[in-house]
């Protein structure tokens, strides 16, 4: 039976690799991981674009904004 790869699992295999190799994994990481945040903000953007374009926005006053941003 083929064993899952766990988050753990995944680390665990990563202690065996020469140092080299680990920085290059890192790399290979963050450079996915900055791609899958572009592709979130762009479609986070198009959304927006789309809601404005639609006339769903309203205006709001940079104090409302902001106390909307504290929470």
């Amino acid at each position: 039976m083929k064993r899952s790869l766990t988050f753990d699992r995944i680390v665990g295999l990563t202690d065996g690799l020469p140092m080299p190799q680990k920085e290059t994994l890192i790399e290979i990481l963050s450079r996915r991981l900055a791609e899958e945040r572009r592709i979130v903000l762009r479609n986070d953007i198009q959304s927006a674009n789309s809601e404005f374009k639609a006339g769903k926005c309203r205006t709001v006053t940079a104090a409302r904004l902001m106390k909307e941003i504290a929470g």
